[in-house]
């Protein structure tokens, strides 16, 4: 990493002290060539320069060392989506601590149990979390809380106050470096685990992630999901201080309001999560020069039907790409496809295919008895992968990181396989899989049915008891607006595509569908709801 690193070493310990952090250098690199360059901004809210952005988060990060955080501690940032949100995640990095994102729309249980597992010391808090706090504060033994907006905890300290306490200098960043940052899994199957990623993995995903993304120098990203999402925080906010690009904090959203961001910032890249690209794609074929500037419309998470994408496609052409990853991986990417594969790939594959292994990964399919399979196989089993940028572990579970990381290859737990040219496609979470009367049923694949049936606008499908096939897979529907599809309907639109044993035996029509920061559908929460509601009808 380029920049103005200097080193002191202790001659009595040995120990060397760098002045400056790995994320710390990206910011500083840009604040000397681009001073006046926007780092971040907010739309209908401030922004800040590159040189406003390196004085702010050297005293902030001295302001934390003054009140008492030292090395390795672990400061936790509950905050919504705000220019506050870069600064804290810079001005950790150069105090040497360790950013902990809480996802701004968890109870307060949630939260707490984040903060008690990862031992956090410090906290960042605003406004819109602030109801929350005192409850998700218990048993929590925090040296300093810190509030950016006006509604202060007990004892909280004022973010603009430790700006002020702070002084303008580069704190010294110490060797070996604590990790930077430790991302909780979404949890949309049980409890999260802290995924723990090293200066190593942040440097290695940082330009992975410019690569799959196919970023410009000086990219200007538009931030669709939230700056608590884990993963958004190395992929798309640290790798767009890599090339010293410009941070557009959306907010709440809204397809129109992306469309004018895109178009008053001129925009490269945005990130599309499965939920809103019809929404997105309805709006961009409405007003096709807001979106001129894009370079990269990204895909990636839960698969999105593949009947949407191609609407999308055919709107925005090759900017599209599609990703597979996860916050083990650094938060970042393993495959990738790219504007040849358009072209590569056989018309129907393309809108299935998570592409090819990025140069730095390696990706093999497993059977169940551990034996790789070859590619162009029929059979579908585990991805395993290796990595440059796969985690340091899982915060204080041992043995959970060795299971996930056997040989050398980290096992995803993500269902696919591989075709005879190296592309993988994927068929479904391992987690989610519905064992139905000893026939694989693969939730995913009833999804990207019904997803095509007229009238549903969004549908989760889940595994709940049967007394007779063990499990039997349920859809939960969310209707398009003035929609009156109904569950015949649906069950009827399954009988032309699905065999009988993966027909869902009962759909259910819900308002709204939980989603956690990430968008991606809280399976837990769909398959409590759907089990009661089908023992309620008998």
């Amino acid at each position: 990493m380029a920049g103005r690193t200097r080193r002191r070493t202790n001659r009595r310990t040995r120990e060397v002290t760098i002045v400056g952090s790995l994320i710390g250098e990206m910011v500083e690199r840009t604040a000397r060539q681009d001073p006046d360059r926007i780092a971040v901004t907010a739309v209908g809210g401030p922004s800040v320069s590159y040189r406003s952005l390196e004085s702010r988060t050297n005293r902030l990060a001295n302001a934390l060392h003054g009140k008492g955080l030292r090395p390795g501690d672990r400061i936790a940032l509950w905050l919504d989506d705000q220019t506050e949100c870069v600064e804290a995640y810079v001005a950790a990095s150069k105090a040497s601590l360790t950013a902990v994102p809480v996802g701004k729309a968890l109870a307060s249980a949630e939260a707490g149990y984040i903060l008690r597992d990862v031992g956090a010391r410090g906290l960042f808090v605003s406004d819109g979390v602030a109801d929350r706090v005192d409850d998700a504060l218990a048993d929590v033994d925090l040296a300093l809380t810190i509030a950016t907006g006006e509604e202060r905890p007990a004892a909280a300290e004022r973010y603009a106050d430790l700006l002020a306490y702070g002084h303008d200098t580069v704190p010294e960043a110490v060797r070996p470096a604590p990790p930077p940052f430790v991302g909780y899994t979404s949890g949309t199957t049980g409890f999260p685990k802290g995924v723990v990623i090293g200066e190593r993995g942040v440097r290695e995903i940082v330009a992975m992630s410019a690569l799959a993304r196919r970023l410009p120098l000086r990219s200007v990203g538009v931030m669709t999901a939230s700056l608590s999402f884990p993963a958004i925080v190395p992929a798309d906010i640290f790798t767009h201080l890599f090339v010293g690009g410009t941070i557009v904090i959306l907010g709440r959203w809204d397809a129109e309001k992306a469309l004018r961001a895109i178009s008053d910032e001129r925009a490269n890249y945005v990130y599309l999560p499965s939920p809103v690209i019809r929404e997105f794609a309805e709006a961009a074929d409405r007003d096709r020069d807001s979106w001129a500037t894009l370079v990269t419309v990204m895909h990636s998470g839960s698969k999105a039907p593949s009947g949407r994408v191609r609407e999308l496609v055919e709107i925005i052409g090759d900017r599209w790409t599609e990703i597979w990853g996860m916050m083990e991986n650094s938060g970042g990417p393993v495959t990738a496809t790219t504007r040849d594969d358009l072209l590569a790939l056989r018309a129907a594959d393309i809108y299935e295919s998570v592409g090819l292994p990025l140069p730095q990964c390696e990706v093999t399919v497993v059977a169940p008895d551990g034996q790789p399979l070859p590619r162009g196989s029929d059979h579908v089993g585990e991805l395993w992968l290796r990595s440059p940028a796969i985690m340091e572990g899982y915060w204080e579970r041992p043995d959970a990181f060795a299971a996930a990381l056997a040989d050398g290859w980290y096992h995803s737990g993500d269902l696919g396989w591989m075709d005879e040219a190296g592309y993988i496609y994927i068929v479904d979470r391992r987690a989610d899989l519905i064992v139905s009367g000893g026939s694989n049923v693969y939730p995913s694949e009833l999804e990207r049915v019904i997803s095509d049936c007229p009238g549903v606008r969004e549908v989760a499908v889940v595994g709940i008891p049967h007394e007779r096939w063990g499990r039997t897979p349920v859809a939960v529907v969310v209707r398009e607006p003035g929609a009156t599809v109904d569950e015949a309907a649906v069950v009827a639109h399954c009988r032309r595509y699905l065999a009988g044993y993966k027909r869902p035996t009962s759909v259910l029509f819900t308002d709204a569908l939980p989603k956690n920061a990430s968008n991606k559908v809280v399976r837990t929460a769909v398959a409590d709801w759907a089990e009661r509601s089908v023992q309620r009808r008998g």
